[in-house]
């Protein structure tokens, strides 16, 4: 199809195609530096596995391994991207010398970042700014979420330290920024308007998340059933039914924690990645819930990327054995035979 045609379908649905062009000329588009090193940045030991549900080995051929380094490859892909381009930062990219020594996620200051501005502004582009809360010591594998007072109070100050870094990036390099990743509300905000909008099918995140919390519930409850059956021979109906009862506590944090909302609104409801049938999405969205919670008691750490793009392997298999009713077709009514 040519841009013309295009352009003429388009205007059937009021969409002027020659503004719309115009208009994404200036609007910025954001490179993600953790592109250039596989996600491993500069704050931890960089022979240390990644953890917190990464999907990356954190040591792919040619990686950037300084902060030096890794600027010269964004000069790079800048000097080949057209249109309007801003940088991307996690957190964990905070760049530590002399001055400026190591600390912790939750001390880190905009002075870990000036060098970044610096960058930005010899190039004239802005900057958007993301938490880190992965690959760190302090995942229990929870952070915010998790049952240990401690645990959240590092994760509340990282999060605290990341909004003014945010607020630093956009004062110096005058172009607001964004803080994303941690906002539960937000995302949850966000999936409402494309329900709203017609363009998400409230029923499949809903039960993808209800059935990843279901099955959290459920694998709790088997591990103190077994530990206490382990630990005294047996285990009698009155624990197994107090056990169930502690066993719902993991569900709030099971569903809030790590990247479950954010995959199943706007990840898991990819059209082009989920079945063709209502019957094949609610097989699909099950098996996904089940899928997750079970890798994130294997791996102990978040695994919804991971579950998504395994079931995203079976959704030709389940296309294939729910068969789809063709387009017109009327079943055909039964002719009763006349009595002899």
């Amino acid at each position: 199809m040519s841009y013309k045609e295009a352009k003429e379908k388009y205007a059937a649905y009021g969409v002027d195609t020659d503004k719309a062009i115009e208009k994404l000329k200036n609007i910025s588009v954001s490179l993600h530096c953790w592109q250039g090193d596989d996600v491993r940045g500069f704050d931890t030991d960089p022979d240390k596995p990644l953890t917190g549900g990464i999907q990356t080995t954190g040591n792919y051929p040619g990686r950037a391994r300084t902060p030096e380094e890794l600027m010269a490859d964004i000069d790079k892909v800048l000097s080949l991207v057209p249109g309007k381009v801003k940088l991307n930062l996690h957190a964990s990219y905070a760049i530590f010398d002399k001055e400026n020594p190591w600390v912790d996620r939750d001390k880190i200051e905009p002075k870990h970042f000036k060098k970044w501005v610096d960058f930005c502004k010899e190039r004239k582009i802005g900057c958007d700014f993301n938490p880190t809360f992965f690959s760190h010591p302090k995942c229990d594998p929870l952070t915010l979420s998790s049952p240990d007072e401690e645990t959240r109070k590092f994760w509340i100050e990282h999060g605290k330290a990341c909004i003014r870094i945010s607020n630093y990036l956009a004062e110096e390099l005058g172009e607001p920024g964004c803080i994303g990743e941690t906002c539960k509300l937000a995302l949850i905000i966000g999936g409402i308007y494309l329900v709203v909008r017609g363009i998400l099918n409230f029923r499949w995140p809903l039960v993808y998340i209800l059935t990843t919390g279901v099955v959290a519930v459920l694998l709790v409850w088997y591990d103190k059933c077994a530990a206490f059956a382990e630990a005294n021979g047996s285990v009698n109906s009155v624990m197994v039914g107090e056990y169930f009862t502690q066993a719902w506590g993991s569900f709030l944090p099971s569903i809030l924690s790590g990247g479950l909302i954010l995959g199943a609104v706007f990840m898991a409801t990819d059209f082009v990645t989920t079945p063709n049938t209502k019957l094949g999405n609610y097989i699909y969205f099950v098996l996904l819930g089940i899928v997750t919670a079970v890798l994130r008691r294997a791996v102990k750490g978040e695994a919804v990327s991971f579950a998504i793009l395994l079931m995203n392997l079976l959704v030709p298999l389940i296309d294939k054995f729910i068969l789809r009713k063709p387009f017109g077709y009327v079943r055909p009514q039964r002719v009763k035979k006349e009595a002899k």
